[in-house]
């Protein structure tokens, strides 16, 4: 049988498998004595070390041998049996001690039919069956790989749809919130201005005692880090309504509480401070960068 050269694992061109799925794809040309030389060589000395290929060569050695039993014996033509029996009954007889042609020929039709080899079809698409199955497993993998890929993408998406969502409920509690401070009965505004240090900056801080404080700034000075803008209702004393951070560009907007039992008629002023720590302090910090009085 002539050996197809690289069929080891479906390694086209030679050299040794790549991976264990090479070698195994290579017992079934092994089994059927399609691999050249060096392959062969190769393989025998793998085997001695994988009992996994060891027991595939196994299972395919007793299939080989039936392959080649599965074929029907082929019988001569007619003509070409009578055209051998003209031949041999023309030439001279035997002699003395050694059987006539005719004896020679009967005694050779009551031998039992030597079983014919496989066909090389049979062990063509035996090689093409292997490797085809090495072409499927190395596209399979390559699906699993593409499919890896979207999935790894759809969740990448997923994760950001999920942060927009989040993003989108703060902003309508946010909304919310300030809707429901701006509907109140009992709203004031209460118009900032910036102080030295900030004098850029306005603000403006609509103040309801019975549902709190909505507090909406532009200019902003950057805070240095760990900072934070601090609000105080002065009520005639300071306290703490929130705190809150500016965007990059120098707007803030925030929602507070008010402070407890704090009445409209005592706020004489809101106004902000700079403070060190980012839950802010117990008390103002000076100086005070923005300050609005209630009109009387």
């Amino acid at each position: 049988m002539t050996p197809t050269p690289g069929v080891v694992g479906g390694n086209v061109g030679g050299g040794p498998p790549r991976d264990h799925d090479e070698w195994r794809a290579a017992a079934a040309a092994y089994a059927l004595d399609a691999l050249d030389a060096a392959e062969r060589t190769a393989f025998v000395a793998h085997l001695e070390t994988c009992a996994e290929c060891r027991a595939l060569v196994a299972s395919y050695t007793p299939v080989m041998a039936r392959l080649g039993l599965a074929t029907d014996p082929l019988s001569p033509p007619e003509s070409l049996r009578a055209r051998m029996l003209a031949r041999a009954t023309s030439q001279p007889r035997a002699t003395s001690g050694q059987p006539a042609p005719e004896a020679r020929t009967a005694g050779s039709t009551r031998r039992p039919a030597r079983q014919a080899a496989p066909s090389w079809w049979l062990v063509a698409a035996s090689l093409t069956a292997a490797l085809g199955l090495g072409i499927y497993s190395w596209s399979l993998r390559q699906q699993v790989g593409v499919l890896r890929s979207i999935a790894a993408q759809a969740s990448a998406e997923v994760q950001a749809v999920r942060a927009e969502l989040a993003s989108l409920r703060r902003d309508s509690t946010r909304l919310v919130s300030a809707v429901n401070v701006l509907s109140a009965v009992d709203l004031r505004r209460i118009d900032l201005a910036g102080q030295a240090g900030a004098s850029a900056a306005r603000a403006s801080a609509f103040v309801s005692p019975s549902r709190g404080l909505m507090f909406s700034a532009e200019h902003l000075p950057a805070l240095a880090a760990g900072h934070v803008y601090q609000v105080w209702v002065l009520a005639p004393t300071p306290v703490s309504a929130g705190v809150v951070t500016p965007a990059r560009d120098g707007t803030a907007t925030a929602t507070m509480p008010m402070p407890n039992d704090v009445t409209l008629s005592a706020i004489t002023a809101v106004a902000v401070t700079d403070e060190p720590t980012p839950q802010g302090s117990p008390t103002p910090t000076m100086p005070i960068l923005l300050v609005g009085n209630v009109a009387r």
